[in-house]
């Protein structure tokens, strides 16, 4: 009795692992992309957090804000982003870019309440589309 495979039976396991693959190519595809957008988004959301919360506890007896410009944002110190003083500069790349419906792109927290300016931050990417952030004059942030 002879043992091993037949060159037929390894074309059909092979045939099937390669239709498999088809399948899940585009899946595998968006999931990459829509990751890196909740990621990116997330680490927004972070960053204008720790402004809020820098500003609510008068660190440096300062109050915090976030710059927002097309490829980056800023997280800084003091009354405005120009007149205060860059602490983190994150660069978000070629595929998303940053919009926002804020006062010169711009978000800055009151020393002590927290307080802000609200309005919308839209960062889009090439391929998933967009993600809204809502800041409220409270400082309070949410995606949509």
């Amino acid at each position: 009795m002879p043992r091993g495979f037949t060159i037929v039976e390894l074309l059909i396991v092979l045939g099937i692992a390669v239709l498999m693959a088809v399948a899940v190519t585009p899946i595998y595809s968006n999931l990459v992309p829509e990751s890196d957008s909740t990621q990116v988004s997330s680490e927004i959301i972070q960053t204008i957090r720790i402004a809020r919360a820098r500003s609510v506890a008068r660190l440096e007896d300062s109050s915090f804000g976030v710059k927002f410009l097309p490829n980056q944002y800023i997280l800084y110190k003091g009354a405005s982003y120009a007149t205060g003083v860059p602490e983190r500069t994150i660069s978000l790349g070629s595929v998303f870019t940053l919009s926002t419906t804020l006062v010169a792109d711009d978000i800055n927290f009151s020393r002590g309440l927290g307080a802000s300016n609200a309005g919308l931050i839209i960062l889009s990417h090439q391929a998933t589309g967009q993600k809204v952030i809502d800041v409220n004059q409270f400082g309070m942030v949410e995606v949509r």
